[in-house]
C-alpha cells in the first residue's frame, strides 16, 4: 500500500487541505514531506535512541515509567492487542514539562530522566560514567526533537480545521497541549502466532506523527474493504547513513479522538507492526493531543445526528484507559499505564 504524499513545500495551501481531507476520509494515513523539523535534529534523536537502548537494563530501569506515564518501558511490557502477547519493543515516554500547579492533576507530571538533571556525579566506575553520558545525550536529543515537533504540529493542525471547512476551529484546543514523544526500539523477534512487534490498535488521540528508521518495513494497516492487512510501502525513503537534503518523511495518522470529533467523517484505522526477526527496528511516535480540559463535542453536518456524547479530553482518555488496561482505575489520582 502506497500512502498519499503531502509535500508542504511543493503544494499550495488549498492543495494540501484537499489532500489531507481525502486522506482523512479514506483511512486517515498519509506521508508528510519537507516538514520543518531539522534533519540534524532527527538524526541526533535516532543516534541518541540507539545508544540509550543499547545500555544494560540496570541503567535504563533507573528511568522506569512512573504513574504519570513518563519514562522507560521495557520490552514485552506493553500489550496493545489484548488477544496477543506483549509487544516485542521497548520505549520511553516524554511529555510536556508540567507546571507546579498541575502536579496533583491526573496524567500530568515531570519527565523522568536518568541521570536526573539535579543529580551530581559521584565516584563511579567507567561503565556507569559512560552510561551517564549517554543518558544526558539522550535527554538533550529528546528535548530538542520534542520542541521542534511541537512547533511543527502546532502549525500543521490548522490544516485539519481547513479540511473540515472550519478555519480556526482548533486554535484554542491545544492550549496547553499534551503531546507525548515515544522513541521506540523493536527487538530481533519474529512476528508470528500471537507475537507482534506492536499489536493491532488504533491510536487514542487526535494526531500521530511517526518517524521510521529509513529502510525499515513492518507497518501494516487493516483494510476494511478486503478485510486484510496491507503493508505500507515507504518507497522513496533514503538509505540509512546516506545524507539527504530534505528531512526524513513522517507518516501521519489521525486517532480515535479525531474520528469522535468529526462524527466519523475522518477515519481512525487499526494498524500494527510486524518484524521478521533479522534486525532491530527504530521509530519515534509523536502524539499531539489537546488540553485535558478541552471540551470535545462531535462536529455534525446539516441533517446529521451526533454519534457521541459531549465530554472533555481528560474524561475521554481516562475512559479509553479503563477500557483497554485491566490494571487501570480512573478513580485514582494518576494513571499507571498508557497506550
Amino acid at each position: 500500500m502506497k500512502l498519499p504524499i503531502i509535500d508542504v513545500n511543493a503544494l499550495t495551501l488549498s492543495e494540501i487541505t484537499a489532500r489531507v481531507r481525502l486522506a482523512c476520509e479514506t483511512n486517515g494515513f498519509f506521508i508528510v514531506r519537507n516538514h520543518s523539523v531539522k534533519q540534524s535534529t532527527v538524526r541526533e534523536m535516532h543516534e541518541a535512541s540507539k545508544l540509550f537502548y543499547a545500555l544494560p537494563v540496570k541503567f535504563k530501569m533507573r528511568a522506569k515509567q512512573n504513574a504519570n506515564n513518563r519514562g522507560y518501558s521495557p520490552i514485552m511490557e506493553e500489550k496493545l492487542d489484548l488477544n496477543a502477547n506483549g509487544d516485542s519493543k521497548e520505549g520511553f515516554y516524554i511529555g510536556r514539562e508540567c507546571e507546579d500547579w498541575e502536579m496533583d492533576l491526573p496524567l500530568r507530571g515531570k519527565n523522568v530522566w536518568w541521570p536526573p538533571e539535579e543529580e551530581e556525579a559521584k565516584d563511579e566506575d567507567e561503565e556507569e560514567s559512560e552510561a551517564r553520558k549517554i543518558g544526558i545525550r539522550f535527554r538533550l536529543a529528546m528535548e530538542q526533537y520534542y520542541e521542534e515537533m511541537v512547533q511543527f504540529c502546532d502549525g500543521f493542525v490548522p490544516t485539519f480545521a481547513e479540511a473540515l471547512g472550519l478555519p480556526g476551529f482548533f486554535e484554542d484546543k491545544f492550549k496547553p497541549h499534551n503531546a507525548l514523544l515515544r522513541p521506540l526500539k523493536y527487538g530481533k523477534v519474529k512476528s508470528e502466532g500471537k507475537q507482534f512487534a506492536c499489536g493491532a490498535h488504533s491510536d487514542y488521540g487526535v494526531l500521530t506523527m511517526l518517524w521510521v528508521q529509513p529502510g525499515s518495513e513492518g507497518l501494516e494497516i487493516f483494510d476494511e474493504k478486503s478485510e486484510s492487512w496491507m503493508q505500507v510501502n515507504l518507497g522513496g525513503a533514503e538509505e540509512e547513513g546516506k545524507e539527504s537534503e530534505r528531512p526524513d518523511d513522517f507518516i501521519c495518522n489521525i486517532g480515535d479522538l479525531m474520528q469522535f470529533w468529526t462524527n466519523d467523517r475522518f477515519k481512525s484505522t487499526v494498524h500494527r507492526v510486524v518484524t521478521d526477526g533479522t534486525k532491530e527496528r527504530y521509530s519515534a511516535a509523536f502524539f499531539y493531543e489537546p488540553s485535558y480540559e478541552c471540551e470535545i463535542e462531535p462536529i455534525v453536518l446539516e441533517g446529521e445526528e451526533p454519534k457521541y456524547e459531549k465530554t472533555t479530553f481528560l474524561k475521554y482518555i481516562l475512559a479509553k484507559y479503563d477500557a483497554t488496561h485491566e490494571a487501570f482505575d480512573s478513580g485514582e489520582k494518576n494513571a499507571s499505564k498508557n497506550k
